[in-house]
């Protein structure tokens, strides 16, 4: 889509031994960056939010670096932990035909409003 992304993320142990995956559940342990409180907390080392955290820094830099200052990330992101195989055929297909939809999006400027 022109105005955001997708991805998936998958996170194996380190020794691919599937039957032991401490180093996945540590990571899926820290999804939500968020307290009780609704405030985000600190990042936590090996976490989701710091892998999403670096990945917005790096294309921020390269961004700044190549004068596209215009470019902006939305201050957060939406995840889901894919726990089987349906659910990740699902998601794969909800991602390749995603781009069609931009024809009827709301942030498509063809679909703004003159008043």
């Amino acid at each position: 889509m022109p105005n955001h992304l997708h991805g998936i993320i998958e996170i194996l142990p380190k020794d691919n031994d599937f039957d032991d995956c401490n180093n996945c559940r540590d990571t899926l342990k820290h999804v939500s960056t968020e307290n009780a409180k609704n405030e985000f907390g600190k990042l936590k080392s090996k976490s989701l939010s710091l892998i999403i955290n670096n990945f917005k820094g790096g294309v921020t830099r390269y961004c700044n670096k190549n004068d596209l200052a215009y470019f902006q990330w939305q201050s957060g992101y939406y995840e889901h932990v894919i726990r089987n195989e349906k659910d990740l055929v699902r998601i794969k297909k909800y991602i390749a035909d995603n781009p069609l939809n931009w024809e009827f999006d709301r942030n498509n400027p063809k679909n703004f409003q003159k008043g």
